[in-house]
């Protein structure tokens, strides 16, 4: 007579068949109870990843905000100190211009 065994169960009457199942049944729950824990880990860690991106995209999004602020604030002091120096500029070439006559107009207007 040939008698089944497997990892040390075998079955070679009814009642050792039915321990074996028994056996196999607790085995399989044991398996389930393992796999729904590591799903659950995995989940959490999904979870936890796809936050991490979100708050990184946010940052990253609040950044470029702030970069273009600061971006926008510097050209504007740079086009009022262009003006300034512009202006500056003007008012030297109107000076170089003005002729000992023009000079001593200007200074008759002042008594």
């Amino acid at each position: 007579m040939r008698f089944l065994t497997i990892d040390g169960i075998t079955i070679s009457s009814e009642n050792l068949a039915q321990n074996a199942i028994t056996r196999i049944d607790a085995a399989l729950s044991r398996i389930g109870g393992f796999r729904a824990e590591i799903g659950a880990k995995i989940n959490a860690i999904e979870s936890t990843i796809r936050n991490e991106s979100n708050q990184s995209l946010m940052l990253s999004s609040a950044n470029q905000r702030i970069e273009d602020t600061d971006f926008a604030k510097v050209m504007a002091e740079k086009i009022s100190l262009d003006i300034v120096q512009q202006a500056g500029v003007s008012v030297a070439m109107q000076a170089r211009n003005i002729t000992k006559e023009g000079i001593l107009s200007l200074l008759g207007q002042l008594e």
